[in-house]
């Protein structure tokens, strides 16, 4: 079974990343050298802590001056989970 993944893993790996079929018709298709794979930032699921309003909320608040942790007992988190709202390890997306 292990080395069944140890295959799966390696033919993932080696796959070439996938061109559009508009892109390929517009003749706008990267070579194999030049291909870079884009990753979009998704939306959080549903059960996030807080909402993309109190993301801004935070982060303004945290530019204020208020503490990781006055912001942790506000919102019901961690001070680690503020600190990564503010420095955007989390919630990328939200301006």
């Amino acid at each position: 079974m292990f080395l069944a993944f140890q295959d799966a893993l390696r033919d993932f790996r080696t796959q070439q990343p996938k061109q559009s079929a508009e892109a390929v018709e517009s003749g706008n298709s990267v070579s194999d050298e030049t291909a870079e794979v884009s990753f979009i930032t998704k939306p959080p699921r549903g059960n996030a802590k807080v909402t993309e309003e109190q993301v801004r909320e935070i982060r303004a608040r945290r530019e204020a001056g208020e503490s990781y942790n006055q912001l942790a007992k506000e919102f019901g988190l961690t001070p680690t989970g503020v600190r990564n709202i503010v420095l955007r390890n989390t919630w990328k997306y939200v301006d």
